[in-house]
């Protein structure tokens, strides 16, 4: 597995897909404003927070996977939507929602700053070289 299809889809508000969860816990105001450089802290934070989530989200996909042929749309900056999915599935949501946000804060960045370092690393390619970069220094089986 490379960074790239690791960090290719979700994100603490969570978006989850078969692939992909986002977890955006409301993070919607740094859209608008130009953000503040990533430091080389902040990529290892983020890689970190990132190496956790993935066997969680994976989890997760395959919890509700044994409920649903087809995972929904779950955002977890959206607890409202989570009235809509079926019991077993929102206790599963719920339970990585917390669980992500937990991770990214004890790895040392809000949910809107990972949220944020990941949006910016899908256009900005050196961005994405440091990740991976770091990526492969943390965990060097997820690059071969």
């Amino acid at each position: 597995m490379t960074s790239a299809s690791l960090l290719g889809g979700w994100v603490p508000g969570l978006v989850a897909t078969p692939t992909a969860w986002s977890l955006s816990h409301g993070s919607a105001a740094w859209a608008q404003a130009k953000p503040a450089p990533v430091t080389a802290e902040e990529i290892s934070n983020f890689v970190r927070s990132a190496l956790s989530m993935e066997p969680m989200r994976k989890q997760a996909v395959q919890e509700i996977q044994t409920v649903m042929n087809q995972v929904p749309t779950i955002r977890c900056d959206l607890p409202d939507g989570f009235t809509s999915l079926e019991p077993r599935v929102r206790g599963v949501a719920i339970k990585y929602c917390n669980a992500s946000k937990r991770i990214v804060e004890t790895n040392g960045l809000t949910v809107g700053r990972f949220n944020e370092i990941l949006m910016v690393q899908r256009k900005d390619e050196k961005l994405r070289d440091r990740i991976q970069a770091e990526t492969c220094r943390i965990s060097p089986d997820v690059c071969k």
